[in-house]
């Protein structure tokens, strides 16, 4: 038996295809200076966000293509349910008739398609074989890239959402109906750095900093972000979960 070959690409090739196809636009809000420390953690979550998105984008749009293929070259009706496991079956069958074998091949823990023939000249119709090349060099590429990278960016933004939460932490306020815990601690703000020696304009700009600092942490800004950072950490951990459902169902797709 000869095996046609149709490998994965390199991890830099799939990056290419991110830098090409997506675009980055910011995801969360900034503090524009209150808080240096918190915009650098929010700034360090930003790259993994875009990553984690660009990621997710191009395994959708791969897995399409995919499906688009077998669909167009007359293997699955465009009535028919056009499911990743049903297009495998179906590509599987059309080789079965044309005296040709297909596998798949499980490597890096997900898995690729794999060609094989009984003579050497063995030719494959144009519309199947950039089905495959697309499953292969596409799908099964930036699968494996989701499999390398989303443990450690779930990990890096629940430490990330953790860090923020300890940086607003002197900054957060404990209210009462009257009001007067806000003007309790403003006051006592104004008098520190008073007695420190700074002049009035800097007793100002300082307690307007640190205003800005606990409005931003107790309000919309600092909460929203790391209401991101959870959700696309629970993403990540569902989109690993995923691809494992789908190794499964591809197995079963080639044991019936």
């Amino acid at each position: 038996m000869f095996v046609i070959e149709y490998s994965s690409p390199s991890v830099e090739t799939v990056n290419q295809k991110i830098i090409t196809q997506c675009s980055r636009p910011r995801v969360l809000i900034f503090f524009l200076g209150y808080h240096p420390q918190i915009d650098t953690k929010f700034d360090q979550a930003e790259d993994i966000l875009y990553r984690v998105a660009s990621l997710q984008r191009y395994q959708e749009d791969s897995r399409s293509k995919f499906c688009g293929q077998v669909v167009a070259a007359g293997l699955v009706a465009e009535s028919q349910d056009g499911s990743l496991q049903n297009c495998l079956v179906a590509l599987r069958d059309r080789l079965e008739g044309l005296d040709l074998k297909l596998q798949l091949k499980l490597s890096d823990e997900f898995c690729h398609l794999e060609v094989k023939a009984s003579t050497e000249d063995a030719e494959l119709d144009k519309d199947i074989r950039y089905a495959i090349k697309t499953f292969n060099k596409e799908y099964a590429a930036v699968t494996r890239a989701i499999l390398s990278e989303f443990p450690v960016a779930e990990l890096k933004l629940s430490q990330i959402e953790s860090e923020v939460d300890g940086l607003c932490a002197p900054h957060q306020e404990v209210q009462d109906p009257t009001g007067h815990g806000r003007a309790a601690a403003n006051h006592s703000s104004v008098s520190h750095i008073s007695n420190a020696g700074n002049n009035a304009s800097g007793v100002r700009q300082t307690a307007e900093a640190r205003a800005g600092v606990a409005a931003g942490c107790a309000g919309g800004a600092v909460e929203r972000n790391r209401a991101v950072l959870r959700h696309v950490a629970r993403e990540c951990h569902d989109c690993l979960a995923h691809v494992q459902r789908t190794v499964k169902q591809a197995k079963a797709a080639f044991v019936w």
